[in-house]
């Protein structure tokens, strides 16, 4: 049990904030510690309530304790979170409070010490900001790994129905063979890929070549030919079979260096 006048005979002793509160929250003072810790002049704190320098909401998180403290007779704890009084800057503490009694055994107040512990709420902060991180990142991967599948999806889909669209026997000619390009034909198409016409492309195959090829024979390899080959009678539609499936290389063997 502690009473009033065992709070000023350790008060120059004890190396720790304390502080001492009247029935109706009025500070009845605090040692240099507790000053230190909270700011400001201790004109500005002794005499006053926490309405008079704190918020309306963090004074009654402060005095809510004292009350329950005086009436349970019980020391409790909690956290207590504040601005100093003379910078504002934030700082939270674990406070514990006690009953403070008078020299007949009743209660007249609390008595108060205070633990900061804003670094460590500070790195709590942190830690917490880098888990919300963390699972942002998270987050956006698995959007991403769903956004990928849906496009594979998409994809497959747009296969499908071109597929249905062209025939079911992309892979083999009107015989049922599998489909094949000579050298030649692999070339021709290979350019044809490339935007050129029939007559670039035979001018350029005849340089490669090192032998004059008419732009006329490319033209009938192209229309007689890779069109009856692929089942196709349009340039756009060769190319667009020809990629489904897979017979145009990113780059012929026969220009590699040219």
């Amino acid at each position: 049990m502690i009473k009033i006048k065992d709070v000023h005979a350790l008060l120059p002793v004890l190396p720790i904030p304390v502080y001492w509160h009247d029935k109706n929250g009025v500070v009845l003072g605090l040692n240099d510690y507790c000053l230190e810790d909270v700011g400001g002049k201790r004109e500005d704190i002794v005499g006053k309530t926490p309405y008079d320098f704190y918020p309306r909401e963090t004074a009654e998180h402060i005095l809510k304790l004292n009350v329950q403290v005086m009436r349970t007779g019980k020391t409790l704890s909690q956290e207590e979170c504040i601005k100093d009084i003379t910078t504002g800057e934030d700082k939270c503490f674990y406070v514990i409070k006690m009953p403070l009694y008078d020299d007949d055994s009743k209660i007249i107040g609390i008595l108060g010490t205070a633990l900061n512990i804003t670094a460590h709420k500070k790195l709590e902060e942190m830690r917490l900001q880098n888990a919300v991180h963390q699972a942002e990142l998270r987050a956006q991967e698995t959007f991403k790994e769903c956004m990928d599948n849906i496009y594979n999806l998409v994809q497959d889909a747009k296969i499908r129905v071109l597929n249905e669209t062209m025939g079911t026997r992309l892979l083999t000619n009107s015989d049922g063979e599998e489909l094949k390009l000579t050298e030649r034909e692999g070339e021709v198409l290979y350019l044809i890929s490339m935007g050129k016409s029939p007559k670039e492309i035979a001018n350029i195959l005849s340089k490669v070549k090192n032998k004059k090829i008419a732009h006329s024979t490319i033209g009938g390899m192209i229309n007689k030919k890779l069109y009856v080959k692929f089942g196709v009678s349009t340039t756009s539609r060769l190319i667009e079979k020809a990629s489904m499936l897979k017979l145009i290389p990113f780059l012929h063997d026969s220009f590699v260096g040219y």
